[in-house]
């Protein structure tokens, strides 16, 4: 049971508590990573279980994420609540933003987890669903994984593109669309570079204060959270 439970928060948490490697640190931040920041002009993860636990609640049950589950196979899946997370912000055209992660193991498969993400502003929504692979390769059947490292470990990473829902009563000939924005490959990509952006910042200007590596990454990944969401709507 631990290995699955590893398996299912490593991508979202890992990168939440600051564990990417202070090495990480002497990255140069690419152009891209530079564009999708410039995105967002506040952000920050809810902190209030209480709160964090709602949002799972409700997000779960939303019709994109239930549609996304089903395509998963929503009967080998099993939810883990307690470790979704929960990301609030504004845009660089100041619209607010929400993402709540729900994380989800696999039945019999402990190297194998799913994420599905809701991202929500001004009431449109979009769905990312994204597989991870977490100790092994993919096997033969299992094709369109690509590489990813967290920690200097390697895992792999599928991900569907963005299904996105307009407002109740929008004026658009179709209910659903399709966005090719990768909220988490993106996430998976600037996080650790804003982490450690965040770090070497708290390094500079808070030293002294308790924890401050672990607050710099943790403000470092929250804008990159909310800067690839903020990318299905304003690219």
């Amino acid at each position: 049971m631990k290995n699955i439970v590893v398996a299912a928060v490593v991508l979202p948490v890992a990168l939440l508590l600051g564990a990417c490697s202070r090495e990480a640190g002497n990255r140069v931040v690419t152009p891209e990573a530079a564009e999708e920041r410039a995105l967002v002009r506040a952000a920050s993860w809810v902190s209030d279980r209480d709160q964090v636990s709602k949002a799972a609640s409700t997000a779960a049950a939303h019709p994109l994420v239930r549609r996304a589950l089903d395509e998963a196979g929503a009967d080998r899946l099993a939810f883990a609540p307690e470790y979704a997370i929960r990301a609030v912000g504004r845009s660089s055209r100041d619209r607010a933003i929400a993402l709540t992660t729900l994380p989800y193991t696999t039945a019999g498969d402990p190297t194998h987890a799913t994420f599905v993400t809701l991202i929500e502003s001004e009431g449109e929504s979009a769905v990312s669903s994204a597989e991870l692979l977490w100790g092994r390769d993919p096997r033969s059947d299992e094709v369109g994984f690509e590489p990813i490292v967290i920690g200097g470990m390697r895992g792999w990473i599928r991900e569907a593109d963005l299904r996105m829902a307009p407002a109740p009563g929008a004026p658009l000939l179709s209910p659903e669309r399709v966005n090719r924005t990768k909220f988490m490959t993106c996430f998976e990509t600037l996080g650790p570079q804003l982490c450690s952006q965040g770090i070497a910042i708290s390094n500079q200007i808070a030293p002294s204060v308790p924890y401050h590596e672990a607050i710099g990454c943790g403000a470092g990944t929250a804008v990159a959270a909310i800067s690839c969401a903020a990318a299905a709507w304003e690219r």
